[in-house]
């Protein structure tokens, strides 16, 4: 799973890169997303078929059905409220130019 952790840090020092720059905050805003997502799983999937080493297995049945399912049905209805919020975020604050340099980005001003 090395390819995920060399990925995490490619996306790292991109990231670092526009930050010093000073240019395309969206994309190092994106960047850092990419960079804790690789992370994540790359961790995850390398510390396979454990998840408490060495108690709980994935083989192990930790949770009943039901309540996996529930468990899935609220991450993805979560995933789905949380993807538009930072994208109405980003559209709002990252993306006005005139806000990220601290003019007044209303045009009567």
């Amino acid at each position: 799973m090395s390819w995920m952790f060399i990925c995490s840090f490619a996306c790292f020092v991109a990231a670092v890169w526009c930050v010093w720059r000073r240019r395309r905050y969206g994309l190092a805003f994106l960047l850092v997303m990419l960079q804790f997502g690789f992370a994540f799983f790359g961790y995850g999937a390398s510390h396979l078929p454990y998840i408490l080493y060495p108690y709980v297995t994935v083989y192990q049945n930790f949770t009943n059905d039901a309540m996996a399912m529930a468990l899935v049905a609220a991450f993805v209805l979560g995933l789905l409220l949380l993807v538009p919020s930072l994208w109405l975020l980003m559209r709002l604050f990252l993306f006005d130019a005139a806000y990220v340099q601290g003019r007044n980005s209303d045009k009567k001003g």
